[in-house]
């Protein structure tokens, strides 16, 4: 019964932040009061599997490896999104599907593992110190994001809220001020500043401008970008010469001294994401700030990604599912 419930929670918590483009301040953050995680018997069921032995590195099996890479991959992508809105999580929908189609097996369900290693990241507030060795161990494809791990060894930073997009921003800031009625119009920017500012944020889709020092200060200064996509209308109109500029969004992004990967090997038009606070905007949405920013490859899983197979998955001793049913003595 128990796995029957956890496996029903799993489709809601792989959701798409789309989904809440249109909504209202309440349904983006939620309460506000976060939730609090408290070990449950399952979680402790969960450490005496043979796969949470094999991430911690106290049992070792060379053929797990694959499925251990595979599980620590997603477990990062996950991590700059974990939010303080609700027990749900964020997974890149073609990152789903690999989960769905390479690690699910009828005798290992890894979508329920992967949400127990979720869960342990937040009822600890950190990576299990021999999950961030064992990741260095098994990345022998570079499939896992190295430094999500280093990240989230360094404690758990949950923003407000996943489903606050740079696209759900435009949104609201749309209905909520552009959109706002003549007697509303002198007050709408304020209240939208009250509503969306000072929130701790991950945006993604970001292009890197460039990176250089702070005219008042040493702290180094990220200029990134968001491209307004183009219609086929626009492109239409361009063959004739008439051709609309899109309208750009600019995040200066003022950089944390902690970063987890050496952020002058970038390029110009790098894809990130930025995880940090957001602090300011101009009247247009047009200029952002987001305050001790942290960097992250965005990194685009569209022409898919290979975690693992279902034979490198059987393969595996600790591919077994050992929650749903009894443990051995």
């Amino acid at each position: 019964m128990a796995h029957r419930k956890l496996t029903c929670l799993i489709a809601i918590l792989f959701t798409s932040v789309g989904s809440a483009a249109r909504a209202t301040p309440d349904v983006i953050f939620g309460t506000g009061r976060g939730v609090s995680f408290s070990e449950q018997s399952l979680d402790r069921k969960f450490l005496k599997t043979k796969l949470a032995r094999q991430l911690d590195g106290s049992l070792s099996s060379s053929s797990c490896e694959p499925v251990l890479a595979g599980m620590l991959t997603l477990l990062g992508e996950i991590g700059p999104y974990l939010h303080r809105r609700d027990d749900t999580f964020y997974l890149d929908p073609h990152l789903i599907e690999a989960l769905t189609h390479q690690l699910n097996t009828p005798n290992f369900p890894a979508n329920t593992y992967l949400a127990m290693m979720v869960r342990r990241l937040m009822i600890d507030r950190t990576l299990p110190p021999g999950w961030l060795r064992t990741a260095a161990h098994v990345n022998a494809h570079q499939s896992i994001d190295l430094s999500k791990i280093r990240y989230l060894a360094d404690g758990v930073r949950p923003i407000d809220s996943f489903y606050f997009t740079l696209s759900a921003l435009q949104d609201r800031f749309k209905a909520e001020v552009v959109q706002a009625t003549s007697v509303s119009k002198k007050t709408a920017l304020l209240t939208f500043k009250d509503n969306y500012l000072d929130r701790d944020v991950t945006w993604n889709g970001l292009s890197l401008v460039d990176i250089d020092r702070s005219a008042k200060s040493s702290q180094p200064l990220a200029r990134l970008e968001l491209k307004a996509p183009s219609s086929p209308q626009d492109r239409f109109a361009g063959f004739f010469g008439r051709k609309k500029k899109t309208a750009a969004i600019t995040v200066t992004a003022r950089l944390s001294a902690q970063q987890y990967f050496d952020l002058s090997e970038l390029p110009k038009g790098a894809r990130l994401l930025v995880h940090g606070r957001f602090w300011e905007m101009n009247a247009a949405l047009t200029e952002l700030e987001v305050r001790d920013a942290v960097l992250f490859e965005d990194r685009d899983f569209g022409q898919g990604i290979s975690l693992a197979s279902p034979e490198l998955v059987a393969a595996c001793p600790a591919a077994v599912d050992e929650l749903s049913n009894p443990m051995p003595p």
